[in-house]
């Protein structure tokens, strides 16, 4: 619960989404005592501000709350910060907040408040008479001293009080992208395709992915646009790079990455990551047909019916008839 929409933002950026904000410091109302109650809240980390203002109001806050059965816990950032302040200063934003939320201070346990009260009337006066009670005599417990005890273990023998157990501070991890989608269209007459795939506003046209055969290469030729809200029907925006290259030799994609980025105006970081899922949702395409290989990895010719079949070898004259031919 913080005081301000711009802390829950920020929790809810680092990745803690259970988060809500009230309406300042004297702003939680109804509605937000009827939304825990309806979700299940059992547990509420008061996240105010560190000032006077936030902690008179998250002292009050919590007392409403454990009147309600809630348990209260207190997130105590450095004297002046909230919770955006405190994210900005002290980085990384998901592990500072989440120290602070497994240090957030109890403040107490909540006490069931839909118990019935009922008003009885003045209680009938009963004479009371005082009762001698006998002493008892209480055994008095043996020291470290008595037991022999050794010298680590001469600490004060006292009964420990349950540690509160620590909050779970775990980033919620972010909805993973959906893959991309690669759309196949046939060049005019021919049998030979290209493939079309968009990552935001750059559209990556490839072709030539039908002629490698063997399973070392990926060489094809790559197109990459930025694609423009008045682009054409083509689909092309205003800044093009075309080149060919292996997409499995790391030279040759740092290469494209370096000439693309200055023709579309991008940081290469951004290219890079481009060329990595391209290459990614190419292989997963299927389109690779590597059947007309033969061993070696070269490429079958084809008959007259349009069938493939792989490179004839020579055949090789036994040893035994090159001797009777001499």
């Amino acid at each position: 619960m913080c005081e301000a929409l711009i802390d829950a933002l920020t929790f809810w950026c680092a990745g803690y989404r259970n988060v809500t904000a009230s309406y300042g410091v004297e702003g939680f109302t109804t509605d937000h005592l009827v939304l825990f109650k309806q979700c299940g809240v059992q547990r509420v980390l008061i996240a105010y501000d560190r000032d006077e203002a936030g902690d008179r109001a998250a002292e009050k806050l919590a007392k409403q709350l454990m009147t309600e059965g809630l348990d209260c816990y207190r997130i105590l950032f450095p004297k002046g910060l909230d919770a955006n302040e405190y994210a900005l200063k002290v980085g990384p934003a998901a592990k500072s907040l989440g120290v602070a939320i497994r240090s957030a201070q109890w403040l107490g346990k909540g006490a069931a408040s839909d118990t019935a009260i009922t008003t009885l009337g003045p209680a009938p006066c009963v004479e009371t008479k005082p009762v001698e009670v006998p002493p008892v005599a209480v055994p008095m417990l043996p020291t470290a001293a008595a037991l022999n005890l050794p010298l680590a273990a001469k600490e004060d023998i006292r009964p420990q009080l349950p540690m509160t157990p620590p909050l779970p501070a775990a980033v919620i991890p972010p909805v993973p992208p959906p893959a991309p989608q690669v759309t196949t269209r046939p060049l005019g007459s021919n049998p030979v395709c290209e493939q079309v795939i968009c990552f935001a506003d750059r559209r990556y046209r490839v072709r030539g992915l039908d002629k490698n055969l063997a399973y070392e290469v990926l060489k094809v030729n790559v197109l990459v646009s930025r694609v423009s809200r008045d682009a054409d029907d083509a689909g092309l925006g205003e800044a093009v790079h075309v080149d060919t290259l292996d997409l499995y030799q790391a030279r040759h994609r740092a290469t494209f990455a370096q000439g693309a980025a200055a023709e579309l105006g991008l940081a290469q970081e951004v290219i890079k990551a481009d060329l990595g899922k391209l290459l990614l949702a190419l292989e997963g395409a299927g389109e690779v047909d590597r059947s007309g290989a033969d061993a070696g990895g070269r490429p079958g010719r084809a008959d007259g019916g349009g069938r493939t079949r792989s490179r004839a070898r020579p055949v090789e004259t036994p040893r035994s008839d090159r001797a009777d031919r001499r």
